[in-house]
């Protein structure tokens, strides 16, 4: 049971980590695109 916890809480940190490395790489995508645009 405790490995299926752990892998629970994995799972979880992922789902929340993803979404914060996901902005980050559109931020710096999007910023050279305002500046080549402007």
């Amino acid at each position: 049971m405790n490995n299926i916890h752990a892998t629970l809480s994995w799972t979880l940190n992922d789902s929340h980590l993803t979404p914060s490395i996901a902005a980050e790489i559109i931020e710096k995508s999007v910023k050279p695109n305002e500046i080549n645009t402007k």
